[in-house]
């Protein structure tokens, strides 16, 4: 099984003191190492961009920097004959976000 990981799950594991997240988070974190364990995680370029524009401090940056090293950035893709769907979200109309990604 193949996982994408999204910026709030990279963000508690990579940004967040562990004593600091509730029982929830814990076993979200838990779940990543297990995922990370199994190598089934895929990082999307713009999550990767995401995490790291958000670090103010140097040293954390290139720590986090380094761990997502070993990945080379999967693309998204929109195919063309959803784009209206995609420009409906935006909008703010109902359209489900799952239906817009192909890889």
């Amino acid at each position: 099984m193949i996982v994408v990981v999204d910026t709030p799950v990279w963000s508690l594991a990579l940004r967040r003191r562990p004593a600091t997240l509730t029982a929830k988070e814990q076993t979200t974190v838990a779940r990543l190492a297990t995922f990370l364990e199994g190598d089934e995680v895929i990082v999307l370029g713009v999550v990767r961009q995401e995490l790291l524009s958000g670090i103010q401090n140097d040293a954390h940056f290139e720590r986090v920097r380094q761990h997502f090293r070993g990945w080379s950035d999967q693309p998204v893709i929109i195919d063309d004959r959803r784009l209206p769907r995609a420009l409906q979200m935006i909008a703010g109309r109902q359209a489900s976000p799952g239906h817009l990604l192909t890889s």
